[in-house]
C-alpha cells in the first residue's frame, strides 16, 4: 500500500520521502511550512506558555526552545520512544550558551495520553497546539480530546493544523489517505464545521488559515489546514473537578537559563561563517559558489542567533554585510549567501570557530 508520508511533518528520511509526488513540489518542504506557520502564529499572538499535545519527536518544541518569547513549554504523547527523541531535540546544546535569552525557559515532557486529562498542564494555559494529530485518532474519540482541550485545559489560544482532503486528488489515488496510520482527513467544509462547533460550545473564535499552496495546485485550498483559536472572555473559574484524570508520568525536564551577549555582532558574524564553512561541505560546494540560504540556517548555531527565523537570518545579513573584514553577496531572487573573506582574515576566523 503506498504511503504518502511525505506530507507528514516528520523531516526524518526514514519516515519521510521526498517532497514531489506526481509533478507536485513544495519548496521549502511542506513540514518545514508547518513548523514556520506555528512559530509564525504563536509569534504574533506573543504566546509564552505553550502546550504541545501530541509532540512526537518534538520538532516543534525544539523549535521554540531556540525562539525570544516563550518562557514554559510542556510537551505531552502517549509514546515513550517518541518522547525519547523529543528529550534529545529538546535538551540544551552548546549552541544554546550563545543565544541571548532575556527569561528564563523551562521546558517539560509528559508521558500520557492527550485523551485524558493531565493535571500537569496549568488551567487555562495560555495556547495549546495540535500539529498533525488530530487525524491519528479514530473519530469516535474527537469530542473526547474536545472536551479535553477546550473544557479541561480551557487555553487563551489553540492551534490545530490537519490534513486537508480535497487536497487529494492531486495524488495517484484521490481515495488513499496521506498516512497508514491516519484514521480519517477532514475536507474544508468538514475542518470548518468542527471548529464552529467547538465555538459555539465552549466560547471560543476561530481564523482559518494553511500551508502547501504550490503554484498549479490552488484549485482545492492548502494542503495543510490551521485553525486558530482564540477564547472570546477570559474567567477565573477554578478548573472542573467532575473529570476522570488520566494517568501522567514526567518524562523529562529542561531548563534554559538566561544568557548575557553583549557583543552580538561579533558572534553572528563568526557563526555565520563557520556555518556557511558547514553547509559548503556537506553540499559539496566550492568556496566561491552560491549557498543556499536554507541549508545556512539548518546549522544550530546561526539558527539559535536568528531567534529560529529564517527571516531574521536575511534581516541580520543584509544589516552586517559590510562589517569592513569581509562582504556577504546574498541573492534574493535565489534566496543565497556567497561569502567572500580576504585571506589575511580567513585563518583567524577559521581558528575563532573552531570552539562554536
Amino acid at each position: 500500500m503506498e504511503d504518502y508520508s511525505d506530507f507528514s511533518d516528520d523531516p526524518d528520511p526514514k519516515t519521510a520521502i521526498d517532497d514531489n509526488l506526481q509533478g507536485i513540489s513544495f519548496s521549502p518542504p511542506l513540514w518545514e511550512q508547518r513548523l514556520d506557520k506555528f512559530r509564525e502564529i504563536l509569534f504574533s499572538l506573543k504566546v509564552v506558555e505553550v502546550c504541545d499535545l501530541g509532540c512526537g519527536s518534538g520538532k516543534l518544541i525544539s523549535q521554540l526552545c531556540r525562539c525570544k518569547g516563550p518562557r514554559r513549554i510542556y510537551g505531552v504523547d502517549i509514546d515513550k520512544f517518541s518522547l525519547e527523541e523529543a528529550a534529545e531535540e529538546c535538551r540544551p546544546n552548546m549552541a544554546d550558551f550563545h543565544f541571548p535569552r532575556k527569561h528564563e525557559l523551562k521546558v517539560s515532557l509528559f508521558h500520557g495520553s492527550i485523551l485524558d486529562p493531565c493535571e500537569l498542564i496549568p488551567y487555562q494555559i495560555q495556547c495549546v497546539t495540535l500539529g498533525e494529530v488530530i487525524e491519528h485518532i479514530y473519530p469516535e474519540s474527537v469530542p473526547i480530546l474536545t472536551e479535553n482541550i477546550f473544557k479541561y485545559i480551557y487555553p487563551k489560544y489553540a492551534i490545530v493544523s490537519t490534513p486537508n482532503r480535497e487536497f487529494n486528488v492531486y495524488f495517484p489515488d484521490p481515495k488513499h489517505m496521506r498516512n497508514y496510520d491516519h484514521k480519517f482527513e477532514w475536507t474544508r467544509k468538514e475542518f470548518e464545521e468542527w471548529s464552529h462547533k467547538v465555538c459555539k460550545e465552549y466560547g471560543y473564535e476561530v481564523e482559518f488559515t494553511g500551508v502547501g499552496f504550490p503554484i498549479g495546485y490552488q484549485d482545492h485550498g492548502f494542503c495543510t489546514q490551521f485553525a486558530v483559536f482564540r477564547k472570546q472572555k477570559f474567567s477565573y473559574e477554578k478548573r472542573p473537578c467532575s473529570v476522570k484524570k488520566g494517568q501522567f508520568t514526567n518524562y523529562e525536564e529542561f531548563l534554559y537559563e538566561i544568557q548575557k551577549y553583549d557583543d552580538f555582532k561579533s558572534k553572528f558574524i563568526n557563526s555565520l561563517y563557520y556555518s556557511c564553512n558547514l553547509a559548503k561541505s556537506w553540499n559539496y560546494l566550492g568556496n566561491e559558489d552560491p549557498i543556499p540560504l536554507t541549508e545556512v540556517f539548518r546549522v544550530p548555531t546561526i539558527c539559535v542567533l536568528c531567534d529560529g527565523s529564517l527571516n531574521r537570518l536575511r534581516e541580520l545579513i543584509l544589516l552586517y554585510k559590510n562589517c569592513g573584514s569581509y562582504d556577504f553577496i546574498y541573492s534574493q531572487a535565489y534566496d543565497t549567501l556567497t561569502l567572500v573573506l580576504s585571506s589575511d582574515e580567513s585563518s583567524d576566523y577559521s581558528s575563532e570557530n573552531e570552539d562554536i
